[in-house]
């Protein structure tokens, strides 16, 4: 006979115990962060980024803490514990709490290498963390189209700067032609259109004289720049060819094709069959 394992009343009572006391702490576990874990920060070179850390004021959380994981370039760093700053970077502190269930951590002046994981901890038994992703990118302007722009006399140029990898909208955007910012230069009929996302140079009648290095720079962005032609009214586009291109080969000389005559009626001669 095969012996069968019993539970006594006792016995179950314990068990449903160990059960209800598994399942608060699992439930204590999963609700004392309200910042969902592996939150993803984008923040761009030179602005300022927030990294959250709320939790439930209902729990005992006990002393927060945030640290920087250890990276290949950087090692595992204590920057925050309890209200206070514990980082020799005056860049990264404690953002000033507006409500007490929030620990938010600040930097400012980011760089490339501030890209990593940050964790924000309880003291609470166990330990209990959250972990934040923040991704640094370099925003730039970019001028659609080619790098260099040829156009008549007269006619109106049209540039287009886009902000690439911008997290935030420039405060402003300085058109500059060659070494000089020309925002503002009502003499020359220039006129300068800001979105969010972009800001478009129009120049009515262009000279001459408006040839030159144009250049886009947003604030805290990479600039970018293009080669502008202005041609004369009496030019035209194809002045500007290789001289090797079609239509601009020199022209055979007189000797050289009274010398290919020559050979020309040589080789007919010493073809010519003799006559009988």
């Amino acid at each position: 006979m095969i012996p069968t394992a019993t539970m006594s009343d006792g016995d179950e009572t314990g068990t449903l115990k160990d059960l209800s006391k598994l399942m608060m702490k699992e439930r204590t576990l999963e609700n004392v962060f309200q910042t969902p874990n592996h939150t993803t920060v984008v923040g761009n070179v030179g602005n300022s980024v927030t990294l959250p850390c709320a939790v439930n004021m209902e729990l005992k959380y006990g002393v927060i803490t945030w640290t920087r994981l250890e990276t290949a370039n950087n090692p595992l760093t204590l920057l925050t514990v309890g209200d206070s700053d514990y980082s020799t970077d005056t860049r990264i502190s404690l953002q000033p709490q507006k409500r007490k269930d929030e620990w938010n951590l600040s930097l400012r002046g980011l760089k490339l290498s501030d890209s990593g994981v940050y964790e924000c901890q309880t003291t609470t038994h166990p330990p209990q963390n959250i972990r934040i992703i923040l991704e640094v990118k370099e925003a730039y302007a970019e001028i659609q189209g080619a790098s260099e722009r040829v156009l008549k006399s007269e006619s109106t140029l049209v540039l287009v700067c886009q902000h690439k990898n911008a997290t935030f909208t420039p405060q402003y955007t300085f058109w500059y032609h060659n070494d000089r910012m020309i925002n503002y230069d009502t003499q020359e009929k220039v006129t300068v259109e800001e979105t969010p996302k972009s800001s478009k140079l129009r120049l009515e009648s262009v000279t001459v004289d408006q040839s030159g290095n144009y250049t886009c720079q947003p604030s805290n962005m990479r600039s970018d720049s293009v080669i502008v032609t202005v041609l004369a009214e009496n030019k035209s586009p194809n002045a500007l060819q290789d001289k090797t291109s079609n239509g601009n080969l020199p022209r055979p000389s007189f000797l050289s094709l009274y010398i290919i005559f020559l050979i020309l009626n040589y080789a007919i001669l010493c073809h010519k069959p003799y006559s009988t």
